[in-house]
């Protein structure tokens, strides 16, 4: 598996992974532990972590937190519902990836140009190197959670697209009121 993340990184394939739900506090597990993977963790709409969410300590803890408790979900045989888990939070952060890709084509650089893992120091591709300086630059740290739990913070969508600071926002009170959650909205 780890050969793998390394050929698609070095192709441009962004792989986004969740942490995994096993309440691991000593490491992520692969996929999501990858240096050049970048790993979500979940929180809830009351800025909450995930009792579920893996981590491990820091360097080593999620690139980002995305809401994963409780949000609206499509199953798989078809219909939708409320759901949690980290792989519903990196839903919602994969969605950011091809937002960023859409809305700024110099995102994408050629072949050969690297950058530097924020977290390991491992030379990635400039691709992930460019989607991660700005997924992490516009993230907000949640006050009094530890690094090792949330990682960079809670994804911003405003903010990693338009380079702009935003205030807070609301969350719902429920997913019946739209689907808009924690400021992402999802089009």
């Amino acid at each position: 598996l780890s050969s793998a993340i390394t050929a698609l990184s070095e192709q441009g394939i962004i792989c986004v992974c969740a942490t995994g739900n096993e309440s691991y506090t000593d490491a992520i597990p692969l996929p999501a532990g990858h240096p050049l993977s970048i790993a979500v963790n979940a929180i809830s709409r009351d800025d909450s972590l995930a009792s579920f969410g893996n981590y491990g300590p820091w360097p080593n803890s999620p690139d980002l937190l995305c809401p994963g408790v409780d949000v609206p979900v499509v199953y798989y045989q078809g219909g939708y519902g409320v759901g949690s888990g980290t792989s519903a939070a990196t839903g919602y952060a994969s969605g950011c990836v091809a937002l960023m890709l859409q809305s700024d084509p110099n995102i994408r650089t050629g072949p050969g140009v690297v950058g530097i893992a924020p977290k390991s120091g491992v030379l990635i591709p400039g691709t992930i190197a460019n989607l991660r300086s700005r997924l992490l630059a516009y993230n907000r740290l949640i006050p009094n959670f530890p690094r090792d739990r949330q990682g960079f913070g809670l994804i911003d969508l405003n903010s990693v697209l338009t380079g702009e600071p935003t205030p807070p926002i609301e969350p719902l009170a429920s997913p019946a009121q739209g689907l808009v959650v924690l400021g992402i909205a999802v089009v």
